[in-house]
């Protein structure tokens, strides 16, 4: 061999060195980023769906040791429920489809955190591989839950609220939401009903007293024992005072009503014995409390029930659930 192919060989020699070198200090340099990463980083293998690598935070996370988790299967670090949908990310991860899941995680002690999982596909020594990001969530998710039992027992106070509350459109006067108290006092068998079919506007005995009532919710945005009479869906009318609040960049009015027909239609002498009524009293005991005829006891309610629109005393105690009648 000549000397300059010598030569020449020698640097090929040394370039494929200081290649095999360079790329020996890049795997380090990459292993130590991946070591050292925020992020819990698992790796496992397409076929056995073990794990064959695992980074220091995700030790951390999971309260196992490096050797330990590689002797795990996915299905090791999951609750058995949530297998099915873990797997079919993990079959998307390796069609390199991206995936971002929020899935719960088992600790080595048994506890459950939850974490956002990143996969990606990895070809490694002609082995396919499966690699996780994995984010701990814990606290944002139960955050959320919390937010959910929340709404969920604002929901319920709202819905059993004796007091009868609504959302209707400042447009044209739609029921947007309600409660069941507002559906009784409008007289619908159901929230359902009341919402499909009530526009206030079109309900007020007095339509400029609705104008009125508009006015003094644009001028102060909000109004306190506003009193109003309107019809019911049934066609009997009753009387209710309105405490509201104007929301002009949303389009609606929230608020709640009081009925008060009984201190608007009824004599001093009918409250008191309606109060009575609705206490289950009978006409004679009525009488024998008020010292009256049971005759007398009888036309008062004859024209209770006539001004309250009730023709019997399911109707009047149906119509009256919300009154004070005192």
């Amino acid at each position: 061999m000549s000397e300059s192919k010598k030569d020449a060989l020698r640097v090929n020699i040394t370039q494929q060195k200081r290649s095999e070198a360079e790329l020996a200090r890049s795997e380090i340099r990459f292993l130590q980023i991946v070591e050292n990463a925020a992020e819990g980083i698992l790796v496992a293998d397409v076929e056995t769906k073990k794990f064959a690598y695992a980074n220091r935070a995700i030790t951390d996370m999971l309260g196992y040791s490096h050797d330990e988790l590689l002797k795990l299967h996915i299905s090791d670090l999951h609750p058995k429920e949530e297998l099915d949908a873990i797997l079919a990310g993990f079959d998307k991860t390796v069609n390199k489809q991206k995936i971002v899941i929020e899935v719960p995680c088992l600790k080595k002690d048994g506890s459950k955190i939850y974490v956002q999982i990143q996969g990606v596909v990895v070809d490694f020594q002609n082995k396919q591989l499966v690699g996780g990001f994995f984010s701990d969530i814990t606290e944002k998710r139960l955050l959320q839950e919390e937010l959910v039992k929340s709404e969920k027992k604002y929901r319920e106070l709202y819905e059993n609220a004796p007091v009868a509350l609504y959302r209707t459109r400042i447009s044209d006067g739609k029921l947007l939401e309600c409660n069941h108290a507002l559906a009784t006092l409008l007289g619908y068998e159901s929230k359902e009903q009341c919402l499909s079919n009530h526009y206030s506007a079109t309900r007020y005995t007095n339509p400029t007293l609705r104008k009125k009532l508009l006015s003094r919710l644009k001028e102060k945005g909000s109004v306190d024992g506003f009193e109003i009479e309107f019809i019911r869906c049934d066609g009997t009318h009753a009387w209710v005072k309105i405490n509201a609040k104007l929301y002009p960049e949303q389009g609606y009015i929230e608020g709640s009503q009081i009925e008060i027909t009984a201190s608007k239609v009824l004599t001093p002498a009918e409250k008191k014995i309606l109060g009575i009524i609705l206490q289950g009293k009978s006409n004679k005991e009525i009488a024998e409390i008020l010292s009256r005829s049971v005759r007398t006891i009888e036309d008062h309610r004859a024209h209770i029930m006539q001004k309250l629109g009730a023709n019997s005393i399911i109707e009047l105690v149906k119509k009256t659930h919300f009154l004070n009648p005192k």
